[in-house]
């Protein structure tokens, strides 16, 4: 479904309660504020909406109620592990992680003042220290879920094609032969309460059932990415000045602002927590260990960020750490283009060095995924890899 609006037969699958009422976000124009706004953008040509951002509201000094938290970490608690009989078709989709992966109680103020940062216009926050966004590396440490796979797009149901996505793929039995039918139920209650969390209490959107359909190849998804692209656009609506309600993946969220800014929040960390588990299980997050600081007080944290202080946390010992890319010296070649094979084989030192770093190159882009493999490209870097160690191989002492 297109809206957050219940569709016939969806009812029940999440659970109940939700924070507050949902609000609806606005696509504002610059208006009289064309040649920029006091304490905001000088360029109201780059974001565009920013006339109707939170940020404008509360630099003009209007009221603001307090956030909304749609969320839903206590019902995938309350909801459990999947039964025996399903358990290993949980498993193969690779979305087991999630189940310990729900923070349980929001962290309001933390929250609050980093969605007032945030600009969908480039999708990323804008705090003193620069632009900063949650990235799927983030992802993969946080959650433990892959990023690399295929993707599955989500189109729009009418009323009726739902209804019939329901009758095909969650019958109302549960006889022995159809527990592929209660695995599709608890993974769409569990993708509904974390990924895909809308403003809604008691419902999931069916269209999410469709990447349950052939369970075989559910697995293949790079569930990992769907997390901050659906919490980016949660984040778009709520940080409208109408907006109220925050819904989508918060336990991602703030256990990112945990993760990244420790200067700024007041989190407690679990003395036991176990590295090997997902790095968001790192922090106690009931009720009895908020803190409650005021939103106010959050904002005056993070305007007094540094550089140094800011997402300087190591990353998760599990998760390879896709560094920062740095372009390698690479040495002059000397060698003539019109060199013949009885010299190009008598290497000498520069175009060793030269060999190294080509080879550097390559496998720090393998390393990162950046190439597909089975493409045409993949071979062809490939091949050039092969090449390159060859040559290294071919000379004694190579570092000399």
């Amino acid at each position: 479904m297109i809206e957050d609006v219940p569709a016939p037969g969806a009812e029940g699958l999440v659970g109940d309660g939700a924070e507050g009422l949902a609000g609806d976000g606005a696509k504002g124009v610059a208006g009289d504020d064309a040649e920029g706004f006091p304490g905001g953008p000088r360029d109201p040509s780059v974001l565009t909406s920013f006339a109707d951002h939170v940020a404008h509201s509360i630099w003009n000094g209007e009221e603001r109620p307090k956030l909304k938290l749609a969320f839903h970490g206590r019902k995938v608690e309350k909801f459990g592990s999947p039964a025996l009989e399903i358990e290993g078709l949980v498993v193969a989709i690779e979305l087991t992680p999630l189940i310990a992966c729900s923070v349980d109680t929001g962290d309001r103020g933390d929250i609050s003042a980093f969605f007032e940062k945030w600009h969908k216009e480039t999708s990323s926050f804008h705090p003193p220290v620069g632009e900063l966004t949650i990235t799927l590396d983030d992802v993969a440490s946080l959650l433990h879920l892959s990023i690399i796979g295929t993707f599955h797009s989500f189109e729009p149901l009418h009323v009726d094609e739902a209804v019939i996505m329901l009758v095909e793929l969650l019958e109302r039995r549960c006889e022995a032969r159809h527990w592929i039918v209660a695995a599709r139920a608890y993974l769409l209650h569990l993708v509904g309460c974390t990924f895909f969390a809308n403003k809604s209490a008691t419902h999931v959107h069916v269209v999410h059932l469709d990447a349950f359909g052939d369970l075989a190849r559910s697995g293949s998804y790079a569930w990992g990415v769907a997390a901050p692209v659906h919490m980016y656009d949660q984040l778009n609506d709520a940080s409208q000045s109408t907006g109220r309600q925050l819904a989508g993946y918060i336990t991602l969220l703030q256990c990112w602002i945990y993760k990244q800014f420790p200067s700024v929040h007041e989190s407690v960390t679990n003395d036991g927590y176990d590295e090997t588990t997902p790095h968001v299980c790192q922090w106690l997050t009931t009720k009895d260990y908020m803190k409650g600081l005021t939103t106010s007080s959050y904002r005056t944290r993070i305007d007094a960020l540094t550089i140094p202080n800011a997402a300087d946390q190591p990353r998760h010992p599990l998760v390879p750490q896709h560094e920062a890319y740095v372009e390698p010296d690479i040495p002059e070649v000397l060698v003539a283009p019109e060199a013949g094979p009885s010299q190009a084989t008598d290497l000498p030192k520069h175009a060793v060095d030269a060999c190294e770093a080509i080879s550097e190159r390559l496998e720090r882009v393998f390393n990162l995924s950046m190439v597909t493999e089975g493409t045409e490209l993949h071979d062809l870097m490939e091949d050039c890899l092969r090449i390159v160690l060859r040559c290294l191989a071919s000379v004694p002492n190579p570092s000399k």
